[in-house]
């Protein structure tokens, strides 16, 4: 700007420092918006394990969660159960005569 601009023009060229300031920090303010709601959208999951294994004719769960499942209740019923729980059955892993369940759900919030 020169000694010769006008003082409409120095006013203009003002507000435009201005104007471009406020582009700026609200540019600086939707970044920091967008990095929060990706954070907040990140889903955090609990897991479950089950060794499950089969005696005659029945499937019992034997182990969950590196916990012994002793007098745990029949498969059918611990699987229904575990859906009612929120569990979702994720994969499944045969080793000799063992299956390996693995579940997840939403964790709950903190």
């Amino acid at each position: 700007m020169s000694e010769q601009d006008s003082p409409s023009e120095r006013a203009d060229a003002s507000v435009n420092r201005f104007l471009d300031g406020l582009d700026e920090r609200r540019d600086e303010l939707a970044e920091e918006q967008r990095s929060r709601q990706s954070q907040r959208d990140v889903p955090k999951w609990e897991h479950m394990v089950w060794l499950v294994y089969r005696v005659g004719q029945e499937d019992r769960i034997e182990r969950i969660d590196s916990r012994t499942a002793p007098g745990s209740p029949p498969f059918p019923e611990a699987f229904v159960r575990a859906g009612e729980e929120g569990w979702e059955l994720v994969a499944v892993t045969e080793r000799d005569s063992y299956h390996t369940l693995f579940f997840k759900r939403p964790k709950a919030e903190d």
